[in-house]
């Protein structure tokens, strides 16, 4: 019985891979407060990110980002979290 369980979990996570109307469009966005971004937004910061040379510079725009994402969840009374799959920095080190 357990093995079936197994399969129809495999089975149904197939199917939403093959289908993109099974899931939302952003059920696997991992940008920060990408839940308050417009389309616009979220392309203009993978532009972003993707144009930056370092490490240092990154981390630079990651911190801006989540400043700025933060009095936009401030501003309309929402709690923002770490996006599901991301290990902050320091976790389990």
């Amino acid at each position: 019985m357990r093995a079936v369980g197994w399969l129809s979990a495999l089975i149904f996570v197939a199917a939403c891979a093959t289908d993109d109307r099974a899931l939302p469009d952003r059920t696997f966005e991992l940008i920060y407060g990408s839940e308050l971004m417009t389309d616009e937004e979220l392309e203009a910061y993978r532009a972003g990110w993707a144009a930056l040379p370092d490490a240092t510079e990154r981390e630079a725009f990651r911190l801006r980002h989540r400043t700025r994402l933060r009095e936009r969840a401030g501003d309309r009374g929402v709690d923002l979290v770490e996006p599901a799959g991301v290990l902050r920095r320091g976790v389990g080190r």
